[in-house]
Order: structure tokens, then sequence, then C-alpha cells
């Protein structure tokens, strides 16, 4: 049974942080580690966390800084597992996934990292448009198979590839995709990774066309990752590729909204186009 070190970045959530931590719990996994890099200014986890203190290995690291990316970085450093997985804050792990990762690898052993769904449990609904098979995991199905929630990846692989870009992400300037940043290095360097069919984790489904700040931080941080794959990777294909097509998505969007007079979902689609520009612009000035 391989030791899974589970680092758990976060900030300003308290009954969600729970929720996880009793979801892993759960999993009756006994060769565990939870390493939860506490980025909140009081103590207002010091309770939950000694709740666990008797039911799980867990270290409570706190930290003066903000960023989920460089959280996960700094909560690696301090993990002695085999294998790393780093969820959201307000995630929960579906039941009997540890042993399942656990077994996969075993009977897999030139898998780097594996990857499964994530999933809204209240809606019925994946979170993104996951891939229905199991499959490999490419750069051409990346954003079908791959999100950084569900990931299990060998230690050595995490660290070989030089973690996750700290510029990337919530908490950051280009406030998204250190997830899809992390993956595309990988796959430059032809890891093999794998995509599971079947729920990793439940996480509340946030497409919604009221959250214009996530749709710029995301469209800007994707304009932001295409750049830095075109200019340092010299990957034209498949990042320009990919940001043609959620470039495109969001104009069919816009005139979709125009013609159901649907004032907010074009706001929504705009900010996001905006954002997937902006990031491109704001990206090229650290190059110059």
């Amino acid at each position: 049974m391989r030791k899974i070190s589970i680092i758990i970045p976060t900030l300003d959530r308290k009954t969600e942080l729970d929720c996880l931590l009793e979801s892993i719990v759960a999993q009756n996994y006994s060769n565990i580690e939870v390493i939860v890099v506490d980025q909140n200014h009081d103590d207002s986890l010091d309770y939950i966390i000694g709740k666990y203190e008797n039911k799980l290995k867990i270290f409570h690291e706190k930290v003066n800084f903000k960023g989920a990316a460089k959280a996960r970085n700094y909560g690696f450093q301090r993990a002695s597992g085999e294998i790393m997985n780093f969820p959201d804050d307000d995630a929960v792990m579906a039941p009997d996934i540890l042993h399942f990762v656990d077994d996969f690898l075993e009977y897999n052993k030139d898998v780097n990292a594996i990857f499964g769904k994530v999933q809204d449990e209240k809606k019925s609904i994946d979170i993104l448009y996951f891939k229905k098979k199991d499959t490999r995991v490419k750069l051409c199905n990346l954003y079908q198979t791959t999100i950084e929630t569900s990931m299990f990846i060998k230690k050595e692989t995490f660290q070989e590839i030089g973690m996750y870009d700290e510029k990337f992400g919530i908490g950051t300037y280009f406030g998204a995709e250190e997830g899809a940043d992390l993956v595309s290095r990988l796959l430059y360097r032809k890891t093999k990774m794998m995509y599971v069919a079947k729920p990793f984790f439940y996480h509340p489904n946030k497409r919604d066309y009221n959250l214009l700040d996530r749709a710029y931080n995301f469209g800007f941080g994707f304009g932001a990752l295409v750049y830095k794959h075109i200019k340092v990777y010299k990957r034209t294909y498949p990042m320009f590729f990919y940001w043609i097509l959620k470039v495109l998505k969001n104009v069919l969007e816009m005139l979709v909204a125009i013609i159901t007079l649907n004032k907010q979902m074009l706001k929504y689609n705009y900010i996001g186009l905006k954002g997937k520009i902006k990031g491109i612009v704001e990206k090229r000035k650290e190059y110059k």
C-alpha cells in the first residue's frame, strides 16, 4: 500500500474543509498523510483540524502568503508520500478512491499520474465536459480528462517537472490554469498519464453567468497560459488552437445572448473574451 500525501490549500472555508477531511477519514486508507496549508490570518481552523488529529496523520501549516499553486508547492516540500493529491478545499472525496488509485498504479506501473471525474453531486452533473470512457491523457483531450483536484501523481514525477508554476492559479495575477500548465509540461516530456471515467471528487458546479470575476480570471489565466507555451515551449499547437476554440465559443454565446436578449449571458461571455485577449497581452510583457 503506497503512502498518499493529500495537500490542501485553504482560505476562508471552514465547513467545506471539515466535509473534505471527513470524506478522507471515510476512505479507511491507513497509509496516508494530510497537509493543510492554511492561508487564513487567524486561528479559525484550529478547532476543525483538532477534530481529526486522532483520526488522521494531519499537519497544520500556517503560512503568510496567498496563492493556491504556491500553497500546493509549499505542502509538497513537506510531504513524504509516494503519491500526491491536491484537492480544492471545497471538494469532497468520492468513496474508496484511495484504494482504487493504489490498485490502479500497482497494476499499471508505467503510469505516472491518474485523473478522474469531478462532479456536482447535488446536480448529478460533471463540472467539465469529461470523456465518457477511460483513455490516456493527451494534449488533444487535455480539457476533457484533467483537473488538478482529481490528480494523483507520483512524487518524483511532480518534482522533476518543476511543480506548479506559482504565477498561475487562484490568488495570483494570472488567476487560473495552473493545472493545465502542469499537465501540458508533463505531456511535452511524453509522461504517461491516464484518465478514468469515474468520479474521484464531488465539487459544486460554478457555471454561473453571474460570476463575472470568475469569467474574467479564468479567461485571463488561459490567455497567459497560451502565450507562455507558445513562447517558451514553441507549442503553437494545441495551445493556440484551444484559444481559438474558446474565443469562438464566447463569440457564439454572445450571438445567442443577443438573439435571446440575455444580457447577463452577453456580459459574461464578453468579459471572458476580454480576459483571454488581455491575458496574452499581459503575459507577453514578461518576455520583452
